[in-house]
Parts: C-alpha cells; structure tokens; sequence
C-alpha cells in the first residue's frame, strides 16, 4: 500500500489539476522508485475498485435547489433563469421608482434539462448582508448615477430602467457583487456599481 500522504497528494493533484501534468510528474519524481511502483499499483487498484476517494468540494449540494434556496434565503422569492436565479427582495427595495431585483448566477454554462444549482452558502449569506444594508446602499447608487446622467428614451420620455443587484458566478467569493442600473431599450448600457461586501469600490459604465 502506498504511503497515506503520497496517496493523497497524488490523488487530489490528478483530481484537481488534470491538465497540469508537469506538476503530476514533479510529485512523481520526488517519489524513490520503490514508491512510484508502489503508487502505481495503488492506482491501478484504486481504478479498478473505484475507490479513488472523492474531493469534498466537487461534490453538487443534495436537495431540490429550489428548496435549497428558500432554506438559505428566507423570505425571498426567486425563479430559474439560464445562469441561475433571479427574484425580489423582502420588503420591495426600490430606485429611480423601479424594484431592486437579485440576480445570482450559479453556473457558467446555461443547462434547461435540469434547475440551476441553488445559491451557494457563500451568496447566500452575502444577499442577507447586501438585503440589511440597503438605504446605504440605494442611497449611493442614486448619487452615482445622477452624477453620470441618464439619458431620456428617444421619444424624450423617461428611459426604461432595469435594476438589480448582481452576483456573477465567476467571482461567487463571498463579498463580490454588483448594483447595475440597466437601460432596458436594447442598448445593453448599465451602469455598475461594484462592492466588496459593503465597501462600495467603483463607478462604472458601459455595455
């Protein structure tokens, strides 16, 4: 049997890192011979009884996402979207007369044979944080974008607004989201506030 810790550095540098073999053959090669035959043996036994043990982190969470959701975020209401889940704040948060919606991806590729995965614990616990700060938070997002300005609609009407607090999936780190205030013409123009938790980062434009 090959040594605990040598088993187990292997087993979560193939697992974790399959496409970095110069680091696979670096651990490898640190191994005296003895060992690599060892360790070869172990894998071919572990292959053949399955019994290559799992990373904890790999692993999907258990349960109806749904109901993950509503566990982890109770009083929200949220509905699939391609990323992930989109849904309103307890209590109706509103800005420029518009709701406040949540906007979580939970995913990097759309899947519509089955529902998104639920928010992780990390998202959900910072919605819960972002939910209890909002006069703070509304009040500099008003202050932000009236600085810029907001361009009327083309008829000179009051530009159609979508507004919602954003969580990317890419950066699902428990303090990074965003306060976008989009223009809902088809233009693609937001403006975007990006926090660090409750720590308001930037101003910043664009589609």
């Amino acid at each position: 049997m090959v040594p605990s810790e040598c088993a187990t550095h292997f087993v979560r540098i193939t697992l974790s890192s399959m496409k970095n073999l110069a680091q696979i053959k670096a651990a490898i090669e640190q191994l005296s011979q003895r060992d690599r035959q060892k360790l070869a043996d172990w894998v071919r036994s572990s292959q053949a009884t399955n019994a290559v043990p799992p990373i904890s982190n790999s692993q999907p969470p258990k349960g109806n996402p749904s109901a993950l959701n509503r566990k982890r975020l109770p009083g929200f209401r949220l509905k699939r979207i391609p990323m992930g889940w989109k849904g309103t704040f307890p209590g109706g948060p509103r800005l420029f007369g518009k709701p406040v919606l949540l906007i979580a991806e939970t995913q990097d590729v759309p899947d519509f044979s089955k529902l998104p995965p639920p928010l992780s614990t990390l998202q959900a616990a910072l919605v819960q944080e972002i939910a209890q700060g909002f006069a703070a938070i509304l009040k500099r997002g008003k202050k932000e974008v009236e600085q810029i300005g907001i361009e009327p609609a083309e008829d000179g009407g009051e530009a159609p607004l979508n507004i919602y607090v954003w969580l990317h999936f890419a950066n699902d780190d428990g303090k990074s989201w965003e306060l976008v205030v989009e223009r809902a013409d088809g233009s693609n123009f937001g403006y975007h506030l990006a926090y660090q938790r409750m720590k308001f980062i930037e101003t910043w434009a664009g589609d």
